[in-house]
């Protein structure tokens, strides 16, 4: 169980960098799914980039939470939050 919580924390310190072909659009996710920086290459969008990053991260969340009942209800019996 303590190797389960220590990959856990260490999830947080995978990063990775990803762009679209055009290079238009760049995203930056860590190991736990979370966007951490989404960069839209025209200034009339910044507001754009900031609603689409709350959103993505609220569905990773709402994922991780549907997973982990998931976990537990086909394992009968109490896992630890894994988002």
């Amino acid at each position: 169980m303590k190797q389960l919580y220590e990959m856990q924390k260490k999830l947080g310190d995978i990063v990775v960098d990803e762009s679209s072909s055009d290079g238009n659009v760049s995203i930056r996710i860590n190991g736990k799914m979370e966007v951490l920086s989404l960069t839209i290459n025209n200034q009339a969008e910044a507001n754009l980039s900031d609603t689409l990053l709350k959103t993505i991260n609220s569905a990773i969340r709402s994922v991780h939470v549907r997973i982990s009942e998931d976990m537990r209800n086909n394992a009968g019996t109490d896992l630890p939050n894994i988002s």
